[in-house]
């Protein structure tokens, strides 16, 4: 299982072999991110015990459970390390917007229209599980910045979350 502590999260063994099908997901996306790969490795073994489900009836999807409502139809930005610039995608969920009973996510454009109008090199399927994994790392990342910039982070240690030591890297 690498060098990541399961036991620390309180994560069952199987949940821990099932969530390290993705390290090599969870090490690119980390890396390109600043965000620690274990930190996503333990969210995908919290969160759905490693297992890939796509139930569209849930507040949350993916391999990393992404709200729907806050981020389905939505365009994030965050610092990629690896290119020292930011990359902006749209994340969409096509099979999972019609499930989204919510007035204001029905003013958001369709998945459809996005590619149809910012292509798909610009959209990341949350679906998916490398698109879960990918727009984790993201949310993660721009979370980070956000709260640093914010003044919200002041206190946190290096050490306590990674992005946030990334967010002040390049804020």
């Amino acid at each position: 299982r690498d060098d990541f502590d399961f036991e620390e999260w309180d994560i069952s063994d199987e949940s821990a072999n099932n969530a390290t099908q993705y390290i090599d997901l969870c090490k690119k996306y980390g890396n390109m991110y600043g965000e620690d790969y274990r930190m996503l490795m333990g969210t995908l073994a919290q969160e759905l015990n490693g297992k890939h489900k796509l139930e569209l009836d849930t507040p949350a999807i993916g391999v990393s459970q992404i709200e729907k409502i806050v981020w389905v139809n939505t365009k994030i930005k965050a610092y990629n390390f690896e290119n020292k610039d930011y990359d902006e995608y749209w994340l969409i969920a096509p099979n999972a917007e019609d499930t989204i009973d919510d007035e204001e996510f029905k003013k958001r454009p369709k998945s459809d229209d996005i590619i149809e109008k910012y292509g798909k090199d610009n959209v990341i399927n949350i679906e998916t599980v490398e698109g879960s994994i990918k727009a984790r790392a993201m949310i993660d990342a721009y979370n980070a910045e956000s709260a640093y910039k914010n003044g919200a982070l002041d206190s946190i240690s290096k050490n306590d979350f990674p992005a946030y030591s990334k967010a002040r890297e390049i804020s």
